[in-house]
């Protein structure tokens, strides 16, 4: 699900015409995705009491690698701000692990190589080409494999704080959180970008799209045949172009093992994997070896 993010008084509860309240979070679709004429019903009520409106959207979502439907979100927004002159509206988007792959992919899919064609309509756009689309979140440490954590942020030009201080110790303007910037992830960053070529990226996130389809094919196998104590195991497909796959919870040991992440779903409580480049065939293979090892399999 996805909060909705109206910070209230508690004692306050705002309901709509037929005295339904205002739910605290905006349910999802069985891939993830926020429920589009949920968002847009509760928006346009919201907007109505005189709240301006932040859409946090995802790209890629925690559990399930949902990809909210910004495209469409997007379309919707006339009916929910019928006076097109003034800006009533933020849309940031969340892209914290696919938005550092879903360009390359892009590339490799123009350039022919990407093993299924999507055409425009279906490919998860994000970016600023999409003209509402006012800021940008990503993780590049995640893929890129860096021993420390660091994000970036994104935003238009027109957006940026005004006008930047010019703090002496850098001798240049900086327009950024004081003490968010990190230097040691720049030169990280400019060293992994400046010893690769784009051909480099592209035969990355293709290797990457072939372990998913082989974690997938090979979990899809202990269907039927793996047991939870009396719970079947059961593998959900994932969302394409998105490296998560979720399946039934396993022991603790090996939750433990592999540092899974787990959630309760009306599904039953699920488990999943986060596909990133370190991440082979091989550790597939042991993945599924444990699997067998620790539960009832036949």
């Amino acid at each position: 699900a996805h909060i909705l993010g109206i910070a209230l008084p508690s004692s306050f509860a705002y309901r709509d015409a037929q005295e339904k309240l205002a739910p605290d979070f905006i349910g999802s679709d069985k891939c993830g995705a926020i429920a589009l004429d949920e968002l847009v019903y509760w928006a346009e009520f919201l907007f109505a009491q005189g709240h301006p409106l932040i859409f946090a959207l995802n790209i890629g979502t925690t559990f399930k690698g949902g990809f909210d439907p910004i495209k469409k979100i997007v379309a919707r927004l006339p009916q929910v701000f019928n006076d097109s002159s003034a800006r009533h509206y933020w849309i940031h988007v969340d892209a914290a692990i696919c938005g550092n792959t879903l360009p390359w992919i892009e590339q490799t899919q123009t350039a022919g190589d990407w093993p299924l064609a999507l055409t425009a309509d279906e490919f998860p756009h994000f970016d600023f080409r999409i003209a509402q689309v006012s800021s940008i979140c990503a993780s590049p440490y995640k893929w890129m494999g860096a021993p420390f954590p660091f994000g970036v942020y994104l935003t238009r030009g027109q957006f940026r704080l005004q006008p930047p201080v010019h703090p002496k110790y850098i001798g240049s303007p900086d327009s950024t959180f004081s003490g968010s910037r990190s230097g040691l992830a720049c030169v990280y960053a400019w060293h992994y970008f400046s010893t690769k070529t784009p051909a480099d990226h592209w035969q990355e996130v293709t290797v990457l799209q072939r372990v998913v389809d082989y974690a997938y094919a090979e979990l899809k196998k202990l269907e039927g045949h793996l047991w939870m104590g009396e719970t079947p195991f059961q593998v959900f497909a994932p969302n394409y172009l998105a490296p998560m796959i979720c399946f039934t919870q396993p022991a603790q040991a090996i939750i433990d093992q592999f540092s899974l992440a787990s959630e309760d779903t009306a599904y039953g409580t699920l488990s999943h994997i986060i596909i990133l480049k370190q991440v082979t065939t091989a550790v597939i293979d042991c993945f599924i070896a444990r699997l067998k090892q620790e539960h009832h399999y036949e």
